[in-house]
């Protein structure tokens, strides 16, 4: 829903920036070399995502469509917190690209059940190695390595051929 992102830098005095800081845009860089191929050269997939954290539309102050209407603002009100079921979708270099939010034991996405697509090789992002998967009609599900210590998103190479996901 617009692809922006915002990284709060606040250099000291000096020049220097914060450890806090430097830590944190080097954990984004190191994701970003794991992640990029499903970012760089991206563009939308046919649904922006699904979960509980994905909203019905774009908020009325998003400037993806038109600036000429004004629509109605951003409520400030909280949403739910991420969870196993809160994916993005992007498509590049002729996957499509799965971000989950929150790691668990599988992935479990609906946009992709049996009927809806035709999966045939699934990768963790940075990786070669295929991971084990069944479509359902409930969705695709995917067996899942080890979760790290991390707490950021990763990501999902789907390939397969048409239709994609074109529900």
């Amino acid at each position: 829903m617009g692809g922006n992102l915002l990284l709060n830098v606040s250099p000291m005095g000096d020049g220097s920036i914060p450890e806090v800081q430097q830590k944190a845009l080097l954990a984004f860089g190191d994701w970003m070399k794991t992640n990029g191929d499903g970012l760089y050269g991206s563009r939308p997939w046919v649904r922006m995502g699904e979960g509980p954290m994905t909203p019905v539309e774009a908020p009325g102050d998003w400037k993806g469509g038109s600036t000429a209407v004004e629509g109605p603002k951003i409520a400030g009100h909280r949403g739910p917190a991420p969870s196993e079921a809160d994916f993005r979708f992007t498509v590049a270099k002729g996957a499509v690209y799965a971000f989950g939010y929150k790691r668990a034991a599988e992935a479990r996405i609906a946009a992709l059940a049996a009927g809806k697509a035709a999966v045939e090789r699934v990768t963790l992002a940075g990786s070669g190695e295929p991971l084990k998967f069944t479509q359902t009609p409930e969705g695709l599900v995917v067996t899942l390595p080890q979760a790290d210590s991390t707490r950021m998103p990763y990501g999902l190479r789907i390939e397969g051929s048409l239709p994609l996901g074109s529900s």
